[in-house]
């Protein structure tokens, strides 16, 4: 099977470069509800008209609709979507639980590919989302191979889609809040500002400053899956997908050329040893963060995943300053130059950038000037960070259109019409068209001849077309002007054009969208006079909690940060108590869950959407509390979530403002008053970066540049960091009585010592906002 190459569009020009490279399909986002709202992105026209322009050359296109919707952006959703259906959009990218169902119902025959934003890791979601117009998975980032070619086996979704190059994200895709709580803009809603990118200061649980190698602590090196590709195809994945569509059209160009070289090679059982140097180097002039990873097809986690002292592009190491004499510098060369390279050496803090005016050969020496306040330690690499004939050679791929090539005949019969059939083969199948001329006339003086006629028929100048192969049928003795020869090629290339568009077009009628729309969660949570709830990680905690019994009617007992065995000691006692499950589940924690007794919990708090189809799938019978990392921003999405549990009580989401929480129809749920968000949950970890890893859930601070602080938890046993703000969010004094009445209000306790949960609830219960620095997140604020 040859994987699907899909490439990212973020304009027309990177649409262009996508298709001349080869790209299979490419991804893109409209003017709204997609994941990068800063790409220049298409309006409707030009999306409809990039729809056609792809479809010309059997390329298709996938609209990203991936953000969490909020009420009131749901109503606008079946009006955006429905003319790019009706052009022919291949499928949408989706994210939010309640855009997918309702796009099931509004367009049952447009595919949904479920986003790696959804955080799936596991065959279970695959299979709950089946039933929901779901008909490709793109599983979280962080799976190695075999888990990957599990999902395939086991899944009941037919395609699986993963990135092999691009940038990584530092946490999960989907669970990350960081750039929500420092500067307001959402990764949820398209607008992440990548904080992950900035320098940070590490320091020990003490507060004592640790050294480190770089500054970049949270930015991964960009994914590179070359030499993944066998592998992956031997796993059975179905897309191979390009990350970017916030590059500009020469990266496109150049990673969708490399991805369908490295393919096709793979297929065709070519050696690709030496191919895999080249591209790389192709793409790694083009963009790289200190060189590339592989990602973690082939490992969990580690420092060489990293790219700690950059986090822009850094370009490719092509000689050493050998010496500076008079304002010149002298570079040794180990790759070739040429005029119009950019360069860059690196000096201190700031870096010097020169503009190479000559060509010439690694091995040779070159003089170049440089600026007059500047002057670099001789021995400095010189980086390039812009080759300038491969810029030009990649330019290509946009203003020059590929080649369609077709097949024609012509039949010039004696005292008949003129007739031309021309076609064109789409996804195997063939797609012809037949166009009639003028009557065919007897010749009075110079008959046609067949060279004569095939010449004028195939020259195609100046179009994107081209004749394979053309046969020619005619009489002797006849006569057809020249003229009309031309003109009959037009007409058919143009109705095959139509032809070709037609066939992707739909008609839609008006769906009744209102009853979707005015769906609501039904009321669920326990009817007691006393609804507040508590969420511990330490005995401590549990221990405190337990004294307070008569204050709240449910406590939580986060899985993480307990030993397996005190929770199967719990669990055995048959405790009333639930449990928090982990951030993210593995294939690898499986192992301790089939040892647990599930039938004897009294109830579980679910953190992903694999949790929630696992339970449904055991038939859990205790009940059942989703986290807000199992998003509903949407009331639609609160209610598929309970036609998966009837009983479930879902958890709002900590995205929302005061006003957006009132506007949920949700008439019971649960709402965190108190807690240290959690920001990330990572593959990746800080200690295993800086210092290697010990196995000793070590727990450290993140400080930024304005000098704010981020807590680090390590969960061994799990093996992921959890990255949690530095101060508390406290807006239980706030809440309104109106939504007192209606929610359970929640305090959730990572580190705080017995002292200070003891304090905390008292405060809440006495509803004034304790002592010390805290945030009101975004309860008053939300976000963009």
């Amino acid at each position: 099977m040859r994987p699907e190459i899909l490439a990212p569009a973020g304009s027309m020009d990177a649409l262009k470069a996508a298709v001349h490279a080869g790209a299979d399909a490419v991804y893109l986002g409209g003017s709204r509800y997609g994941a990068r709202a800063y790409a220049d992105n298409f309006d409707e026209l030009t999306l409809i008209q990039a729809i056609e322009y792809a479809h010309i050359y059997g390329v298709k296109v996938y609209l990203t609709v991936n953000t969490l919707f909020r009420n009131e952006e749901m109503k606008g959703l079946y009006a955006y979507l429905e003319p790019y259906y009706r052009a022919g959009l291949d499928a949408v990218i989706v994210q939010d639980f309640g855009v997918m169902y309702a796009i099931s119902v509004w367009f049952p025959d447009l595919p949904i590919h479920a986003s790696t934003q959804m955080t799936i890791t596991t065959p279970y979601a695959y299979n709950l989302l089946k039933d929901y117009g779901v008909t490709r998975i793109v599983p979280a980032r962080e799976l190695s191979i075999e888990e990957i070619a599990r999902l395939k086996q086991y899944a009941a979704i037919p395609e699986v889609e993963v990135f092999v190059q691009g940038a990584l994200c530092y946490c999960y895709s989907g669970q990350c809040l960081m750039s929500s709580f420092i500067g307001g803009r959402s990764g949820n809603r398209g607008r992440c500002a990548q904080p992950c990118r900035l320098p940070y200061q590490l320091k020990d649980a003490d507060g004592n400053r640790i050294l480190t190698k770089g500054e970049y602590l949270l930015s991964p090196k960009d994914l590179c899956g070359l030499e993944a590709v066998p592998d992956l195809i031997r796993a059975g994945v179905d897309s191979f997908k390009i990350e970017g569509r916030m590059k500009k059209p020469e990266y496109v160009a150049v990673c969708t050329r490399a991805y369908r070289t490295m393919t096709d090679a793979v297929i065709e059982g070519n050696d690709t040893k030496p191919l895999i140097e080249q591209l790389r180097s192709e793409m790694a002039e083009v963009f790289n963060r200190g060189g590339f990873t592989k990602g973690y097809y082939y490992q969990k986690n580690g420092a060489d995943m990293m790219s700690t002292l950059h986090n822009g592009h850094c370009g490719v190491p092509i000689g050493t300053i050998q010496m500076i004499k008079r304002n010149q510098a002298y570079i040794r060369l180990s790759q070739n130059v040429g005029k119009g390279d950019i360069l860059v050496v690196p000096n201190g803090k700031e870096s010097i950038t020169l503009t190479c005016n000559v060509e010439e050969r690694a091995g040779q020496e070159i003089c170049l000037n440089l600026p007059k306040t500047k002057e670099p330690i001789q021995g400095k690499n010189v980086l390039r960070v812009m080759k300038q004939s491969l810029e030009q050679e990649l330019g290509s791929y946009v203003n020059e259109e590929k080649e369609i090539f077709l097949s024609g005949s012509i039949q010039l019969r004696l005292g008949k019409n003129a007739e031309m059939v021309v076609s064109v083969i789409r996804n195997g199948e063939e797609i012809h068209v037949t166009v009639e001329g003028d009557c065919v006339e007897q010749a009075s003086a110079r008959p046609l001849a067949e060279n004569v006629v095939r010449e004028k028929i195939t020259q195609t100048g100046g179009t994107r077309y081209r004749f394979a192969d053309f046969k020619v049928l005619f009489d002797e003795d006849v006569f057809y002007p020249l003229k009309s020869l031309k003109e009959l090629r037009r007409q058919a290339i143009s109705k095959l054009e139509e032809q070709i568009l037609q066939r992707d077009k739909r008609t839609c009628l008006q769906k009744d969208t209102e009853t979707i729309l005015q769906q609501r969660a039904v009321n669920v949570s326990e009817q007691t006079e006393n609804r507040n709830v508590i969420f511990v990680s330490t005995k401590e905690q549990l221990a405190t909690a337990s004294e307070q019994r008569e204050h709240f009617a449910r406590i939580y007992i986060d899985m993480q940060y307990f030993d397996t065995k005190d929770i199967e000691d719990m669990i055995r006692t048959k405790q009333k108590v639930y449990y928090a499950l982990p951030a993210v589940l593995r294939s690898a924690m499986l192992q301790e869950w089939n040892t647990l007794s599930w039938k004897d919990m009294y109830g579980v708090v679910i953190r992903n959407l694999d949790e929630l189809a696992y339970l449904k799938l055991i038939g859990f019978p205790g009940k059942v509390i989703t986290d807000y990392s199992v998003y509903a921003m949407n009331d639609i999405a609160a209610g598929w979530l309970q036609q998966q549990f009837p009983e479930v009580i879902v958890t709002l989401p900590v995205e929302l403002n005061q006003k957006q929480l009132q506007n949920m129809n949700i008439i019971s749920g649960e709402l965190e008053v108190y807690g240290y968000q959690q920001l990330m949950v990572s593959a990746q970890c800080v200690q295993n970066t800086t210092g290697g890893c010990n196995g000793n859930n070590t727990r450290c601070y993140l400080t930024d540049r304005l000098n704010k602080q981020f807590f680090v938890a390590s969960v061994c046993k799990y093996c992921y960091n959890l990255i949690y703000n530095g101060i508390p969010t406290v807006v239980f004094d706030i809440v309104p009585e109106s939504m007192r009445r209606q929610l359970d209000l929640r305090l959730h306790f990572i580190n705080e010592t017995k002292e200070q949960t003891e304090t905390i609830i008292r405060a809440f219960l006495e509803q004034s906002a304790p002592e010390g620095e805290k945030t009101r997140g975004h309860f008053k604020r939300g976000v963009e």
